[in-house]
């Protein structure tokens, strides 16, 4: 499943034309920084995550 959604990307780029590697980097980004924040928060023994865990 896609976090990243590409025609959101495209609106925020201000008419720049968005590169394949940009999407895909963004979403393995976002995918690890999600698995670390949920990480955090199942040691605090928590089933919500929340910004302070990121």
């Amino acid at each position: 499943m896609g976090i990243i959604v590409r025609s959101n990307i495209r609106k925020m780029l201000d008419g720049l034309n968005l590169g394949e590697d940009l999407a895909v980097e963004l979403e393995r980004r976002v995918e690890g920084i999600l698995k670390k924040a949920s990480e955090r928060a199942k040691k605090n023994f928590r089933r919500t995550v929340y910004a302070r865990d990121l």
